[in-house]
């Protein structure tokens, strides 16, 4: 076994032992335009987080701020990662760009990102040098945004799924962007810069929709749930030139709907 074969497992025995560490209890879906930014208290322990050695420990949230500008529900958020700034999409097909005030712990909005896409957007992520912002819609287009300051210039549109485009990830390494849809595929582009993607491969392992894709965060390996009940693993394979699926996950009995990585 070698070395990036030791990694996927020990990627998936954290998932799957965060998985049984805890049940957390099914909270009611709030669909709303409003962003809700919360605090925690430790005097007041009410809410459950799972540690690193999978104690529970329990915190109050407190309301910080409300922010308002989305004028349907709010589906996404995604933090800058060199900046204190966010970004936020819905079902009014607009971004939002959120960043604290100069001298206030308050954010308010610092841009709108307009008229890009035709139907809901369901996912943006900022990728790891915070300079390009990527958008997946229901219009099943994935729109590249560059960021100069607190402008934002759509650079790419990116073409080819059959149906709503569910979510979208960036590499560590930076080379890839990989998106899933309901139409059952997983897309790589190659990302070369200065605005240059194209299509690498399509994955087709997922025999229902695919709802999210997410790379490890310390090297490219690509891993996506789906409405079958699975989790894959996808790794470059040299050998056969190629992107293969190095593992199923199928410790889940129902829909997965969300992959985080820490």
């Amino acid at each position: 076994m070698n070395s990036n074969d030791n990694n996927i497992n020990n990627q998936l025995s954290y998932i799957t032992n965060i998985d049984r560490a805890a049940e957390v209890p099914k909270q009611p879906q709030i669909e709303s335009s409003s962003l809700l930014l919360t605090t925690t208290n430790n005097n007041n322990k009410t809410t459950n987080a799972i540690n690193n050695n999978n104690s529970i420990s329990k915190y109050e949230l407190t309301l910080f701020q409300k922010l308002e500008r989305h004028e349907d529900k709010v589906w996404h958020i995604n933090w800058h990662p060199l900046e204190d700034l966010f970004a936020s999409c819905g079902s009014d097909k607009n971004i939002c760009i959120w960043g604290a005030a100069q001298g206030s712990p308050k954010y308010s909005l610092k841009a709108i990102l307009e008229d890009s896409h035709s139907r809901t957007i369901r996912y943006v992520a900022w990728d790891y040098s915070g300079t390009y912002l990527a958008s997946a819609s229901f219009d099943s287009l994935i729109n590249i945004w560059k960021k100069s300051e607190l402008s934002f210039e759509c650079v790419a549109t990116l073409e080819g799924h059959e149906n709503e485009v569910k979510s979208v990830s960036w590499a560590i390494s930076g080379s890839y962007l990989a998106t899933c849809s309901r139409d059952k595929t997983i897309w790589i582009w190659d990302f070369e810069g200065e605005n240059d993607f194209s299509c690498n491969t399509v994955l087709q392992g997922h025999t229902q929709d695919v709802k999210m894709v997410k790379w490890s965060p310390v090297e490219d390996i690509l891993f996506s749930c789906s409405y079958d009940n699975t989790i894959k693993v996808w790794k470059n394979d040299l050998n056969e030139e190629d992107w293969v699926c190095a593992n199923t996950l199928m410790e889940h009995s129902s829909t997965i709907w969300s992959i985080y990585m820490l």
